[in-house]
């Protein structure tokens, strides 16, 4: 999946979703070369094989429900600001913005009912663009 038809789908999320948590690993993290994503018990996991004698899964982070895991998404070495509240009665509750350090330009941004996800859409977007690094 392009990476703005994956933010496309995120503006379009109204809450946490395992399959765009998939599609986020396999668009903006990428699978390894023993990697693939299996659903399996209900939820999905990163099989990883050749593994030690059987292969190896660990669970998906859980990019649209876990700020922890959205946060690894954005630019390590990138300053950002995270914004919670309205000054419109149609404004998204959440703004997230990521800015070069050297400069403090706006390198992406996003608004988005859900925290997690705003976090996501702008990471996304931080990866699409040069600052994505």
């Amino acid at each position: 999946m392009a990476m703005n038809d994956l933010i496309a789908r995120l503006e379009a999320a109204t809450g946490p979703d395992r399959e765009l948590d998939a599609e986020i690993y396999r668009t903006a993290v990428g699978l390894g070369m023993y990697e693939t994503i299996v659903h399996r018990f209900g939820d999905f996991f990163v099989r990883n094989y050749p593994g030690p004698p059987e292969p190896e899964y660990r669970r998906l982070p859980r990019y649209t429900a876990s700020l922890d895991a959205a946060m690894t998404l954005v630019p390590a070495d990138a300053y950002w600001i995270f914004g919670k509240g309205r000054t419109r009665p149609d404004e998204p509750l959440f703004g997230f913005q990521i800015l070069d350090p050297a400069t403090n330009d706006v390198i992406a941004e996003a608004e988005h009912e859900n925290r997690e996800i705003c976090v996501c859409i702008a990471a996304l977007r931080a990866r699409a663009s040069d600052g994505g690094r």
